[in-house]
């Protein structure tokens, strides 16, 4: 499979090359270079032949809110032994192909077959060839758990379980693969929403996520693809809407009912039965997504930010915030200034 699958029309390299570069014929730099694109602990890679001469390694890569975009070519055959895995990761052969042993099943990824680790899953490589070419894309489990109970109508129970592998000729597919080129064309042309705006970024990373879940199978696959039965209590979106429009009000369960129109037994009922957590978890989760998007954006302090979003305690902010996102706002704020500054 060719870059032309991705609907480009340079190599995807090109795309990349604004973000992080590395080029060499030093295989401990280059292994340094992967370790430090895509973090993954317990991981070993061992050249083949110690004595081969070496190709030119490459390596293009951009790290995002919940996505690592990664282009890689090792230059040398390698054997990897690759540990638990913090996030989902795809791996699509541009060039060449490679056999993955993953924990159930084995996967020869090539023109037409992706592979998809699951979080906390790892893999056996046993012969990465120089001159292959591989698309990596790691996503962050909370990006696919929001996105899966979105399209599904209601919250996960679980991490999602996929299958090991996925056909690249179907249409499904195909339009997930021209929805990450459109992702790496955005970020690669100066002035553009995706280099600017952070929202648009953000929005485009979600596409990208929701149709990986329409072109793969997966535990919830069933429950994405069914037609959604109308919501069975009317009030609770009468008090999503009104937490939409006053995020920062510091509601009590009695403001709550009052909204909704119902006693404060049957609200929490209807939402646990509609989305799965109580009304104030909602409220939360709400609260904390608008502070990720403003810390994005980069317009006000964190403390403003987290003020806006009705965090009056700092200390509870962060902690909530980083059970959430996996990083502390600050480290938000710092990833979205370097990234806008490239």
């Amino acid at each position: 499979m060719g870059d032309n699958a991705l609907g480009l029309d340079r190599p995807i390299e090109h795309y990349l090359s604004a973000f992080e570069t590395r080029r060499t014929r030093d295989f401990g730099s280059m292994v340094d270079g992967l370790q430090s694109a895509f973090p993954t602990p317990a991981t070993s890679l061992m050249r083949e032949r110690p004595q081969a001469p070496a190709l030119v390694s490459t390596l293009h890569s951009a790290r995002l809110t919940d996505l690592t975009v990664g282009v890689v070519r090792m230059g040398v055959d390698v054997q990897a032994r690759i540990g638990p895995m913090p996030g989902y990761q795809v791996v699509v052969a541009l060039e060449g192909g490679i056999v993955g042993h993953f924990p159930s099943r084995i996967v020869d990824v090539g023109p037409v077959t992706a592979s998809i680790n699951g979080a906390g899953e790892g893999a056996v490589l046993p012969h990465w060839k120089a001159e292959t070419t591989l698309l990596m894309i790691r996503i962050r489990p909370g990006a696919i758990a929001r996105e899966v109970a979105n399209l599904a109508g209601h919250s996960v129970e679980g991490p999602p379980r996929f299958d090991s592998a996925f056909d690249l000729g179907s249409p499904r597919a195909q339009s997930w693969l021209r929805t990450v080129g459109l992702l790496v064309a955005e970020l690669s042309e100066p002035g553009s929403l995706g280099r600017t705006s952070a929202r648009h970024r953000q929005e485009l990373e979600r596409l990208v996520v929701a149709s990986l879940l329409r072109a793969s199978e997966n535990d919830y696959t069933s429950a994405m693809r069914a037609d959604r039965a109308p919501p069975r209590w009317a009030s609770v979106q009468r008090v999503v809407e009104a937490f939409e429009r006053s995020p920062e009000y510091a509601w009590t369960i009695g403001d709550i009912a009052d909204a909704a129109g119902a006693g404060v037994r049957r609200i929490q009922q209807a939402f646990h039965e509609q989305l799965g957590i109580s009304p104030m978890a909602h409220l939360q989760r709400l609260r904390l997504e608008g502070a990720h998007r403003d810390l994005l954006d980069d317009a006000l302090a964190v403390s403003e930010v987290a003020a806006r979003w009705g965090f009056h305690h700092l200390g509870r902010f962060a902690g909530s915030y980083r059970e959430q996102f996996g990083e502390r706002p600050s480290e938000t704020r710092e990833r979205s200034r370097s990234l806008l500054a490239d």
